[in-house]
């Protein structure tokens, strides 16, 4: 029982894991896409994980996200070099209208299992999805941010 005199809820022989490292990156360049094609937001990380065992926590945030004109939207990919692994196009920033529209930030996160010990690239791309008008990342020096997390299973 809990303290509130609630059952407690137990996870069965399920351990913990251990972050082995951490790694981080930043970017604040602002970059314009009037393409349906994905371009890099310019947010890297690179990892080498100890052990083909372990998982890769990712953390990315895109900040300064904007769709300056057009009946478009923001879509955001994350890829392992150079697999897509998760794909986000929910419309992000959509009005339906040519009007502007600054979204703020966009997040992605991904456990990631790549079972090797090689070096690993994961960037964040993004795409002007209908490729009418433009969209922006980093917008007015924004700082968008990736952290890459290595654990044990």
């Amino acid at each position: 029982m809990s303290a509130f005199g609630l059952p407690a809820f137990v996870l069965p022989n399920i351990p913990p894991g251990k972050v082995v490292q951490i790694v981080s990156s930043t970017t604040s360049t602002g970059i314009a896409s009037s393409t349906s094609a994905y371009v890099t937001t310019g947010l890297t990380a690179t990892i080498t994980p100890t052990s083909a065992n372990n998982k890769v926590l990712v953390f990315a945030v895109v900040a300064g996200c904007s769709k300056d004109s057009g009946i478009t939207y923001i879509g955001l990919r994350l890829v392992r070099n150079p697999i897509s692994l998760l794909n986000m196009d929910q419309s992000a920033g959509n009005t339906g209208t040519t009007t502007a529209n600054e979204i703020g930030a966009c997040a992605i996160n991904y456990a990631d299992t790549p079972k090797r010990v090689d070096a690993i690239v994961y960037q964040v791309d993004f795409r002007n999805a209908a490729a009418t008008g433009s969209v922006s990342v980093q917008n007015n020096s924004a700082t968008s941010s990736i952290i890459l997390m290595e654990v044990t299973p």
